[in-house]
């Protein structure tokens, strides 16, 4: 409940956006989202995964959920072929 109260504090504060840690869980999350309003859900991309199989499912999930994307950092930069799982990732956002 902590993040949708994150959530919902970005909304009363009219943010455009808000960016929270990923619950782990679709139906959880949907809850944060829905707490948001209009405000923009962004997920933390958080610690570093060696599952990019693992990382793809994620990114599914947190669409599902209602949330607008992720800001991704190290599972991209740290990765062993940063380039072909930014374009696994982009596959997933964009199509």
């Amino acid at each position: 409940d902590i993040l949708a109260y994150a959530a919902r504090l970005g909304l009363e504060l009219n943010a455009d956006a808000v960016k929270v840690k990923y619950s782990g869980d679709v139906e959880s999350f949907k809850w944060v989202v829905k707490s948001a309003g209009k405000t923009k859900v962004f997920v933390v991309g958080g610690d570093k995964q060696d599952d990019e199989d693992a990382l793809i499912k994620e990114t599914k999930d947190i669409l599902e959920a209602g949330a607008v994307g992720w800001a991704i950092g190290r599972n991209i930069w740290q990765a062993k072929e940063p380039i072909k799982i930014a374009e696994r990732i982009a596959k997933v956002l964009y199509n």
